[in-house]
C-alpha cells in the first residue's frame, strides 16, 4: 500500500516484533492514523472495529485514544493464541487484561515520548542496557536525557522507560515463536536471539527499520536492516551491494560485515555484524582520520567521465524538473543552465566510490581508525569531495549551530578543497563547480533558503 500522504509510520516501528504472518487479520483500536498505515502496509487486513466471527491474531489497542474495552465482547473473535498489543496502558489496563487471562510477555520502552524512534527491550537489565547504548542522537538535548535514561537503568530503576511503553500480553501462558523474527535470524546465523531493539530514524522513501538482534551470552550481536516499501528494499539492496563490494579492500575491516539478505514474511531482511562496543565514540568534526578513510575510499571504482553522464547529473536533472519553473529561485536556475548543464555537462570529472550519507551519526571511532555503516546510499560511481561536504553541512543543518550562509561556504570549500588534496585532484576552479553542482542538488532536494543564499554567493563570484 502505498503512503501517498508522506505520513510518519515510524511510531509503528514495533509492527515487526509481532509473530504474525502478512495474511493474519489484525485489530486495531485507537490506532493513530499513521499506525494504521504501517499495520496495513505489511498485513493484508487490518479492522478498526471488531467483525463478527473475525479470527484475530493481534488486537493492538492505543490506550492514548481509548478505554480499555472488555476483552470478553472480543473473545468471539479472538483465539488462545492471540496477542494483546497495548501502547501507552497504565496499571489498571494491565491489570483488566490479566483478570481476563491474558499473561504479560514482554514490554518495550517507547523513546522520545512524544514522537518514539526507538523500541527497547525491558525484560532484563543487560537488555536494557543494549537498548540504550544501540543508539547515539546527534542533538545535546537528546544525548543528555538518553544518558540520564542509563544511569536510572544501571540502578535498577526503569519505572521512567515504562510510563511511554508498548506492552505485549497473550492469552496463552505461551506463545509460539516459530513464526517471529527473532526466531527467524536464530536460524539463520544458528545460535540463539534474545530479544530485538527496534530503531526507525528516517521518514524518507527510502526509510527501513534498523534492529539490533541481541545474542544470548557467548554470541555475537547482529544488527538487522528491515524494509516494508519498495523503496526501502532497494535501499536494503544498495547496501548489501556496497558492502559486498567493499569486503574485498583495505577498507573491510572499518565497515559492516555483510551476513545474509534476504525475504521474510513480505520484508526484505538484511543482516550484518553490529559494530564493536567500543566504537562508540562521535566526532562532530572532520579529523585526520575521516580525511583518511574517505581518501581509501576515493581509490575504490576511480574514473574520469562526463558529468552529463553521471547518476549525478541524471538524478538531478530529474530532481529540477520536478521543481515548477516559476518557483525555482533564480540563482539556483542560473547555476544549473548556465555552468552546470551548458558548460560543465561534457567536462570529464573524477568519480569513485561514496558513501552517500557520510555524517557523524553513521560513524564511529575506534582504535584502528574509524568504523564506518549505513551503506544504503553508497554509489560506485558518486561525484568527488560530495561525502566530505554532506558531513559539515548535515551536523550544522540537523543538529547545529547554522554558521551563516557566508560561513558555511567557507567550511564547504575549506573541507573540500582538502578532499581534493587528498585524492591528488586540486584543481580550484574545478572544485569550485564540483561545489556549485552539489548545492544545487543539495537545493533540489531539499529547498533550503539557506542553501539558495549559498549558491547565489558562488553564482556571484562566478559572474553568472
Amino acid at each position: 500500500m502505498p503512503n501517498k500522504l508522506h505520513i510518519d509510520e515510524r511510531q509503528a516501528a514495533w509492527k515487526v516484533l509481532l509473530p504474525a504472518r502478512p495474511e493474519n487479520r489484525i485489530l486495531a483500536l485507537g490506532c493513530c492514523a499513521e499506525i494504521l498505515c504501517s499495520l496495513r502496509r505489511s498485513f493484508d487486513c487490518v479492522d478498526t472495529l471488531p467483525v463478527a466471527g473475525g479470527k484475530y491474531a493481534i488486537v493492538v489497542l492505543d490506550c492514548r485514544s481509548i478505554n480499555c474495552p472488555s476483552l470478553r465482547d472480543l473473545d468471539s473473535g479472538t483465539d488462545i493464541e492471540t496477542l494483546i498489543v497495548c501502547l501507552n496502558a497504565d496499571r489498571q489496563i494491565k491489570k483488566k487484561l490479566k483478570a481476563t487471562g491474558h499473561c504479560y510477555v514482554s514490554h518495550y520502552a517507547a523513546l522520545p515520548a512524544a514522537k518514539p524512534r526507538i523500541y527497547i527491550p525491558l525484560n532484563t537489565g543487560r537488555l536494557r542496557t543494549k537498548g540504550l547504548s544501540f543508539h547515539s542522537p546527534g542533538s545535546l538535548k537528546a544525548r543528555a536525557g538518553l544518558l540520564i535514561a542509563r544511569t536510572l537503568s544501571s540502578m535498577g530503576i526503569k519505572s521512567h522507560l515504562m510510563r511511554n511503553a508498548v506492552s505485549i500480553f497473550s492469552a496463552s501462558e505461551k506463545i509460539s515463536g516459530g513464526n517471529s523474527l527473532v526466531g527467524w535470524i536464530s536460524g539463520k546465523i544458528g545460535y540463539g536471539i534474545s530479544d530485538l531493539v527496534v530503531y526507525a530514524g528516517s521518514e524518507s522513501e527510502r526509510r527501513k527499520i534498523t534492529a539490533l538482534a541481541i545474542a544470548e551470552k557467548g554470541g555475537a550481536d547482529v544488527v538487522v536492516k528491515i524494509a516494508d516499501t519498495a523503496a526501502g528494499a532497494e535501499a536494503v539492496r544498495q547496501e548489501s551491494a556496497a558492502l559486498d563490494a567493499l569486503e574485498s579492500t583495505s577498507l573491510s575491516f572499518q565497515v559492516p560485515k555483510l551476513l545474509f539478505e534476504e525475504e521474510w514474511n513480505g520484508y526484505v531482511i538484511q543482516g550484518q555484524r553490529a559494530f564493536s562496543e567500543d566504537s562508540r565514540l562521535q566526532d562532530a568534526c572532520l579529523t585526520d582520520a575521516h580525511f583518511t578513510f574517505l581518501a581509501e575510499l576515493s581509490v575504490l571504482d576511480r574514473k574520469f567521465v562526463s558529468f552529463r553522464s553521471t547518476q549525478f547529473f541524471q538524478d538531478l536533472k530529474r530532481k529540477l524538473e520536478s521543481i515548477p519553473a516559476d518557483s525555482l529561485q533564480p540563482s539556483v536556475a542560473r547555476a544549473w543552465y548556465g555552468v552546470l548543464k551548458k558548460n560543465f555537462a561534457d567536462r570529464k570529472v573524477l568519480c569513485h566510490r561514496i558513501h552517500g550519507d557520510f555524517a557523524p551519526w553513521n560513524i564511529r571511532r575506534q582504535e584502528n581508525g574509524l568504523f564506518v555503516y549505513d551503506w544504503e546510499d553508497s554509489l560506485p560511481e558518486g561525484l568527488a569531495s560530495t561525502d566530505a561536504l554532506r558531513f559539515v553541512y548535515r551536523q550544522a543543518d540537523l543538529v547545529g549551530p547554522w554558521p551563516g550562509s557566508a560561513t558555511m561556504l567557507e567550511k564547504l570549500r575549506e573541507v573540500g578543497t582538502r578532499c581534493f588534496s587528498e585524492i591528488d585532484c586540486v584543481e580550484r576552479e574545478d572544485y569550485e563547480k564540483y561545489l556549485l553542482a552539489w548545492l544545487v542538488k543539495e537545493y533540489a532536494e531539499n529547498r533550503s533558503d539557506r542553501v539558495a543564499k549559498m549558491i547565489e554567493h558562488v553564482a556571484s563570484e562566478m559572474q553568472l
